[in-house]
């Protein structure tokens, strides 16, 4: 796993009920410790609202993010089969994105998801840099099985 910063340590966050079953971040700081490093942070993430998945990006860390690269690990096929979702321009670069900064945009419904028999375990590796050019990597996982079960309309 690539180092995220000299003296941060690295741990993987399990977070399975929202999709993004495991990030590996540095958090910078000391167990129990409530100082995080001020840093950018990215992370990649499927939401799933009303039978409809959605992408975001967002910087949840404290600094601004520059050179952002988000790239899939599969090919995957959204908006009913028609749009490659890795040929995206969003996903070939970002220059600039501030603390708080979510893009938020369709992937595709569950439903034609999947029939359309698309990765449901797949990986987003995120590279960027910070405002010195400290570069930044990080690989969040995704599982979408863990929505094909759940009722959303009646």
């Amino acid at each position: 796993m690539p180092r995220l910063t000299p003296t941060a340590p690295r741990r993987a966050v399990k977070r399975p009920r929202d999709g993004a079953v495991e990030a590996r971040a540095a958090w910078g700081h000391a167990e129990g410790s409530e100082v995080r490093e001020t840093r950018p942070q990215v992370i990649v993430d499927i939401e799933f609202k009303d039978g409809l998945f959605f992408m975001t990006i967002k910087n949840i860390g404290s600094q601004p993010a520059f050179a952002l690269r988000p790239k899939l690990d599969r090919r995957i096929v959204g908006l009913g089969g028609r749009k490659e979702m890795n040929k995206l321009n969003i996903l070939k670069g970002i220059e600039f994105v501030p603390p708080g900064k979510e893009f938020r945009f369709l992937l595709d419904s569950a439903a034609s998801y999947f029939a359309r028999k698309q990765p449901t375990k797949f990986h987003v590796n995120v590279s960027y840099t910070d405002s010195s050019g400290k570069r930044y990597r990080e690989r969040i996982g995704h599982n979408l099985e863990i929505y094909r079960d759940l009722p959303f309309t009646i």
